[in-house]
């Protein structure tokens, strides 16, 4: 938890794993996921390509289900999340117990 004293603390209620890369030229993908896993990506800068045919940018956030290749041919700042779906609180908020 962050600081309960600003204005933007953070209290994170959920099984979550949190990547983040600065791509330069280069590829990458992401790995297979387990069962009840569901992932998040988000471009915090620049644009990069997913499966080779669709671009995403700046603000963009997708989810996916599937490993997906990622690459950029100038840079990209991206932020990953694999959250847990059957975690006491899941994806949609909702306590599970």
């Amino acid at each position: 938890m962050g600081p309960l004293e600003s204005e933007a603390h953070l209290k994170i209620n959920s099984e979550v794993k949190l990547y983040d890369t600065l791509l330069k030229s280069h590829s990458i993908t992401t790995p297979e996921l387990n069962k009840n896993k569901v992932r998040h990506l988000y471009v915090f800068d620049e644009i990069a390509t997913i499966q080779d045919e669709q671009y995403i940018e700046k603000g963009t956030t997708i989810y996916f289900k599937q490993s997906l290749n990622i690459h950029t041919d100038t840079e990209a700042a991206l932020v990953y999340f694999e959250l847990d779906t059957e975690a006491q609180f899941s994806r949609n908020g909702m306590s599970t117990q």
